[in-house]
């Protein structure tokens, strides 16, 4: 179940604590469907799952997060692009050690860096990530899935380049 109060329903004086599930795949795919509005969703589950630390759903978002970024749709990789500098950079370092979930989420950011405001909010401080704490967390990350992980390390040049 997820923990956060970011997933929760607003409570009142007269109510009981409700508690939201984590996102299944259904609940994913309709996100998904539902393009540029879906994607708020798509981000409440993955807080969801980071609280959770719950690595298959998290992939599972990022997945479809990364399908979503590979249409022709700068909407979609607009809207995205709001959620570098929060619950894409809390994924980067909640997951750290989940080299397919990393993998999954630097594809992501590789599609997704694609201009100065973007590259801004990667590297900018804010509430979830002090300066330079995410290019710290793309070079751990390099370092700690260095032995089997290609993959990840040529998604992780990426996004060096794109922040470039």
């Amino acid at each position: 179940r997820c923990a956060s109060h970011r997933c929760q329903p607003p409570r009142t004086k007269n109510t009981a604590k409700k508690e939201s599930l984590p996102m299944d795949d259904d609940q994913i795919e309709t996100a998904e469907g539902h393009g540029v509005t879906g994607i708020s969703n798509l981000m409440k589950g993955l807080e969801c799952a980071l609280d959770d630390t719950d690595e298959e759903i998290a992939e599972s978002i990022l997945d479809a997060c990364l399908r979503m970024s590979s249409s022709a749709d700068d909407a979609i990789r607009s809207c995205l692009g709001g959620y570098i500098s929060t619950t894409l950079s809390r994924t980067l370092h909640v997951m750290m050690d989940e080299a397919v979930v990393i993998e999954v989420l630097f594809a992501v950011l590789a599609k997704i860096i694609n201009s100065p405001e973007s590259q801004k909010a990667f590297c900018s401080s804010n509430k979830h990530n002090s300066t330079n704490n995410n290019i710290d967390g793309l070079l751990k990350a390099m370092d700690n899935h260095a032995q089997g992980e290609v993959t990840l390390i040529e998604y992780a040049c990426l996004v060096i380049e794109k922040l470039a």
